[in-house]
């Protein structure tokens, strides 16, 4: 729900809706600058790396040592997380969208765990 409001039959049912690509497209644009001005950019990293929910992007084992950020969120049977990691590379901009997870409970290991072969494919974690 956007506003606490479920989509109207004249939005068209279009309110609510992503993509994983619509998420990394987004955060590339705020990486580079072009979503908002260089303040607000800085400002909006910064708010993005304070994310705290250990339990989907692999914080746990990408925190260190790279700066990176995240958004979390979660809508009814929906749980998404979608994020960046800045590496001597460059930055790697992952996002997960699931959908028919009875519980956050059950979508978050799952969320977790994609990340984490993300972060080992991209050579940022072990094995």
């Amino acid at each position: 729900r956007i506003l606490g409001r479920p989509p109207a039959p004249e939005d068209n049912w279009r309110e609510n809706w992503t993509t994983p690509a619509d998420l990394v497209t987004l955060f590339e644009a705020i990486l580079s600058g072009r979503a908002v001005s260089r303040i607000s950019t800085d400002k909006l990293l910064y708010m993005l790396s304070w994310q705290a929910n250990l339990n989907r992007l692999g914080r746990p084992s990408l925190d260190t040592p790279y700066d990176w950020g995240s958004k979390t969120g979660t809508v009814d049977r929906a749980s998404h997380d979608a994020g960046f990691v800045r590496t001597p590379a460059g930055p790697l901009v992952l996002a997960i969208c699931t959908t028919g997870f009875t519980c956050i409970s059950e979508a978050e290991p799952v969320i977790a765990e994609i990340s984490r072969l993300i972060g080992v494919a991209a050579g940022l974690l072990p094995a």
